[in-house]
């Protein structure tokens, strides 16, 4: 249904599916998930608002966060630029999209 491939339009107006991965200290996917229309940048990722009152333990808790988040960044951009076809996947299908991004992440490890 039409209703149903426009959930995957972004922003952008692009043709989107949200990746969620685990990945290790050696850019290493350990766990993806594929599929979600949409997209979500990773800074939505919960840590602590810095109004200028976090506790040690708060301000310890954003940065490693945010060094985490680097491998995360890093590790997609080797995904990107180490399988191109993730750029621009011309399918007919969702599925087979799926399947697209799914192997390259396998092959990447």
């Amino acid at each position: 249904p039409l209703a149903l491939q426009d959930s995957y339009i972004d922003k952008n107006c692009n043709d989107s599916l949200k990746l969620q991965a685990v990945v290790t200290t050696h850019k290493i996917f350990t766990n993806i998930m594929v599929g979600y229309p949409g997209s979500a940048h990773d800074s939505r990722v919960t840590c602590f608002r810095d109004k200028g009152h976090l506790n040690n333990r708060q301000n310890c808790h954003n940065t490693c966060h945010s060094i985490t988040r680097v491998v995360v960044e890093h590790t997609f951009g080797l995904l990107k630029s180490r399988w191109r076809i993730l750029r621009l996947i011309n399918v007919n299908s969702v599925e087979k999209a799926i399947k697209i991004i799914v192997a390259c992440c396998l092959l990447s490890t």
